[in-house]
């Protein structure tokens, strides 16, 4: 609608369910990120070894079903620790997080969402929103259309960071 891009952080089982979703998604132009096999709860106390297969299993699940490989990686929550960074030395990841949080997992209330958002927004920012949102597609609309009226330009992940990937 607005002719943007954004980055989509995917989980591999999730993709592994929805290849159609996740085609579409590539073939609008998007970027897909790895955001690990299962996005477990307990990610963060598992081996480097299990984390390894994790990001091998969602790479292998996103190659075969797009043909491009992960290039950004989103840790689960966010958080990262000295486990996940040695598991990453093996990938050639570049490694995401935010700089300005939507709390829609937590927020349930549309304009509240929005107002947030609005009031927070700079220039650069990387805003994490989540698809398993109900409301997130009034969302995402209404902070597009409204961010664009102020004057924000919005930009591909790589682009922002100045990197060229396929």
């Amino acid at each position: 609608k607005y002719n943007i891009t954004a980055t989509f952080f995917c989980i591999g089982e999730k993709a592994e369910s929805n290849p159609e979703l996740l085609l579409q998604i590539k073939n609008a132009g998007h970027l897909i990120g790895n955001h690990t096999f299962t996005h477990s709860k307990w990610f963060d106390f598992f081996s480097s070894k299990k984390m390894i297969e994790e990001f091998d299993k969602t790479n292998n699940s996103i190659y075969k079903i797009t043909g491009n490989m992960p290039v950004y990686f989103r840790p689960p929550y966010g958080v990262s620790n000295p486990t996940i960074k040695s598991a990453l030395k093996k990938f050639n990841f570049v490694t995401i997080g935010w700089s300005l949080r939507s709390l829609d997992t937590v927020i349930k209330s549309k304009e509240k969402v929005l107002n947030r958002l609005l009031k927070r927004v700079k220039s650069g920012d990387i805003i994490l929103f989540h698809d398993i949102v109900p409301n997130s597609p009034e969302i995402m609309d209404e902070f597009i259309a409204t961010i664009i009226r102020k004057g924000f330009k919005i930009v591909s992940l790589d682009h922002l960071l100045n990197q060229k990937h396929i």
